[in-house]
Protein backbone atom coordinates (compact mmCIF):
# COMPACT_ATOMS: atom_id res chain seq x y z
CA UNK A 1 0.00 0.00 0.00
CA UNK A 2 2.90 2.34 0.77
CA UNK A 3 4.26 1.77 -2.73
CA UNK A 4 0.87 2.47 -4.29
CA UNK A 5 0.54 5.73 -2.36
CA UNK A 6 4.10 6.70 -3.29
CA UNK A 7 3.37 5.93 -6.96
CA UNK A 8 0.18 8.01 -6.77
CA UNK A 9 2.11 10.91 -5.22
CA UNK A 10 4.64 10.72 -8.04
CA UNK A 11 1.87 10.64 -10.64
CA UNK A 12 0.03 13.60 -9.09
CA UNK A 13 3.31 15.44 -8.45
CA UNK A 14 2.66 16.35 -4.84
CA UNK A 15 2.94 14.72 -1.42
CA UNK A 16 -0.49 13.50 -0.22
CA UNK A 17 0.47 11.85 3.05
CA UNK A 18 2.64 13.03 5.91
CA UNK A 19 4.37 9.98 7.37
CA UNK A 20 5.22 10.26 11.08
CA UNK A 21 6.08 7.79 13.83
CA UNK A 22 2.71 8.60 15.46
CA UNK A 23 0.87 7.67 12.25
CA UNK A 24 0.10 8.94 8.78
CA UNK A 25 -1.88 12.13 8.18
CA UNK A 26 -3.14 13.78 5.01
CA UNK A 27 -1.26 16.83 3.84
CA UNK A 28 -3.20 19.93 2.69
CA UNK A 29 -2.94 18.56 -0.86
CA UNK A 30 -4.17 15.16 0.39
CA UNK A 31 -7.18 16.83 2.03
CA UNK A 32 -8.09 18.34 -1.36
CA UNK A 33 -7.37 15.14 -3.31
CA UNK A 34 -9.25 12.61 -1.14
CA UNK A 35 -12.88 13.83 -1.58
CA UNK A 36 -12.33 14.44 -5.30
CA UNK A 37 -10.84 10.97 -5.81
CA UNK A 38 -13.64 9.40 -3.75
CA UNK A 39 -16.28 11.16 -5.86
CA UNK A 40 -14.52 10.03 -9.03
CA UNK A 41 -14.48 6.39 -7.89
CA UNK A 42 -18.15 6.59 -6.89
CA UNK A 43 -18.96 8.07 -10.29
CA UNK A 44 -17.08 5.25 -12.04
CA UNK A 45 -19.01 2.66 -9.99
CA UNK A 46 -22.30 4.34 -10.90
CA UNK A 47 -21.32 4.47 -14.58
CA UNK A 48 -20.59 0.74 -14.56
CA UNK A 49 -23.85 -0.05 -12.71
CA UNK A 50 -25.93 2.10 -15.08
CA UNK A 51 -24.24 0.59 -18.11
CA UNK A 52 -25.03 -2.92 -16.87
CA UNK A 53 -28.61 -1.82 -16.17
CA UNK A 54 -28.98 -0.46 -19.72
CA UNK A 55 -28.40 -3.91 -21.17
CA UNK A 56 -30.89 -6.71 -20.85
CA UNK A 57 -30.73 -7.71 -17.19
CA UNK A 58 -29.81 -11.27 -16.38
CA UNK A 59 -30.23 -10.64 -12.68
CA UNK A 60 -32.53 -8.37 -10.67
CA UNK A 61 -31.78 -7.63 -7.04
CA UNK A 62 -34.79 -6.78 -4.89
CA UNK A 63 -34.28 -5.77 -1.29
CA UNK A 64 -36.90 -5.18 1.37
CA UNK A 65 -37.00 -3.74 4.85
CA UNK A 66 -37.99 -5.77 7.93
CA UNK A 67 -41.67 -6.56 8.31
CA UNK A 68 -42.40 -6.43 4.56
CA UNK A 69 -43.54 -9.60 2.78
CA UNK A 70 -42.43 -9.63 -0.85
CA UNK A 71 -43.07 -13.28 -1.76
CA UNK A 72 -46.11 -12.64 -4.03
CA UNK A 73 -44.39 -9.78 -5.90
CA UNK A 74 -41.19 -11.79 -6.40
CA UNK A 75 -43.17 -14.82 -7.57
CA UNK A 76 -44.95 -12.66 -10.17
CA UNK A 77 -41.65 -11.10 -11.29
CA UNK A 78 -40.15 -14.58 -11.76
CA UNK A 79 -43.25 -15.78 -13.65
CA UNK A 80 -43.15 -12.76 -16.00
CA UNK A 81 -39.38 -12.98 -16.58
CA UNK A 82 -38.24 -16.61 -16.22
CA UNK A 83 -34.97 -15.81 -18.02
CA UNK A 84 -33.91 -13.45 -15.23
CA UNK A 85 -32.40 -14.50 -11.90
CA UNK A 86 -34.28 -12.64 -9.14
CA UNK A 87 -32.31 -12.25 -5.92
CA UNK A 88 -33.87 -10.99 -2.70
CA UNK A 89 -32.27 -9.70 0.49
CA UNK A 90 -33.35 -7.84 3.58
CA UNK A 91 -32.12 -4.27 4.16
CA UNK A 92 -31.81 -2.33 7.38
CA UNK A 93 -34.42 0.42 7.68
CA UNK A 94 -31.93 3.22 6.96
CA UNK A 95 -30.54 1.62 3.80
CA UNK A 96 -33.24 1.86 1.06
CA UNK A 97 -32.39 5.32 -0.27
CA UNK A 98 -28.57 4.91 -0.28
CA UNK A 99 -28.84 1.40 -1.78
CA UNK A 100 -30.97 2.73 -4.66
CA UNK A 101 -28.95 5.88 -5.27
CA UNK A 102 -25.68 3.93 -5.22
CA UNK A 103 -27.21 1.34 -7.63
CA UNK A 104 -26.47 -1.54 -5.26
CA UNK A 105 -30.02 -2.78 -5.83
CA UNK A 106 -32.53 -2.65 -8.66
CA UNK A 107 -35.63 -2.24 -6.50
CA UNK A 108 -36.58 -1.81 -2.86
CA UNK A 109 -39.87 -2.65 -1.20
CA UNK A 110 -40.19 -0.54 1.94
CA UNK A 111 -42.46 1.74 3.89
CA UNK A 112 -41.95 5.36 2.87
CA UNK A 113 -40.13 6.63 5.93
CA UNK A 114 -37.33 8.20 3.87
CA UNK A 115 -36.90 10.99 1.32
CA UNK A 116 -37.86 9.97 -2.22
CA UNK A 117 -36.37 12.81 -4.28
CA UNK A 118 -34.24 11.37 -7.06
CA UNK A 119 -36.11 8.05 -6.92
CA UNK A 120 -38.89 6.58 -9.07
CA UNK A 121 -41.53 5.54 -6.52
CA UNK A 122 -44.58 3.38 -7.07
CA UNK A 123 -47.00 3.02 -4.16
CA UNK A 124 -48.05 -0.61 -3.90
CA UNK A 125 -50.75 -0.05 -1.27
CA UNK A 126 -51.67 2.09 1.72
CA UNK A 127 -51.55 0.67 5.21
CA UNK A 128 -53.89 1.88 7.89
CA UNK A 129 -51.98 2.59 11.08
CA UNK A 130 -53.24 3.21 14.57
CA UNK A 131 -51.66 4.81 17.58
CA UNK A 132 -52.60 3.33 20.93
CA UNK A 133 -51.99 5.61 23.91
CA UNK A 134 -53.46 6.00 27.41
CA UNK A 135 -56.59 8.18 27.70
CA UNK A 136 -54.63 10.95 29.44
CA UNK A 137 -51.86 11.05 26.79
CA UNK A 138 -51.38 14.37 24.95
CA UNK A 139 -52.30 12.72 21.62
CA UNK A 140 -55.36 10.84 22.91
CA UNK A 141 -58.56 11.65 21.07
CA UNK A 142 -56.90 13.09 17.98
CA UNK A 143 -58.42 12.14 14.64
CA UNK A 144 -54.92 11.64 13.15
CA UNK A 145 -51.25 12.02 14.01
CA UNK A 146 -48.06 12.24 11.97
CA UNK A 147 -44.65 10.72 12.56
CA UNK A 148 -43.50 14.20 13.62
CA UNK A 149 -46.18 14.15 16.36
CA UNK A 150 -44.68 11.01 17.87
CA UNK A 151 -41.01 11.73 17.11
CA UNK A 152 -40.16 12.28 20.79
CA UNK A 153 -42.20 9.32 22.05
CA UNK A 154 -40.62 6.13 23.27
CA UNK A 155 -40.80 3.55 20.49
CA UNK A 156 -41.82 -0.02 21.38
CA UNK A 157 -39.08 -2.63 21.14
CA UNK A 158 -39.41 -5.55 18.74
CA UNK A 159 -36.86 -8.31 19.33
CA UNK A 160 -34.43 -5.84 20.88
CA UNK A 161 -34.75 -3.20 18.11
CA UNK A 162 -37.02 -0.29 17.45
CA UNK A 163 -39.94 -1.10 15.19
CA UNK A 164 -38.64 -0.26 11.69
CA UNK A 165 -41.87 1.33 10.52
CA UNK A 166 -41.62 3.92 13.31
CA UNK A 167 -38.13 5.15 12.36
CA UNK A 168 -37.55 8.10 10.12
Amino acid sequence: MSRQIHHLEQEVGVRLLERRPQGNHLTAAGEVFLPLATALLRSADQAAARTRAAGLPSRITVRHTPGIIITPAVRELRDRHPEVEVRTFQLDSGEPRPALLDHRVDAVVARLTFATDGLDVTALYDERRVLVVPLDHRLAGRESVTLDDIADERVPQVRGRSAPECRQ
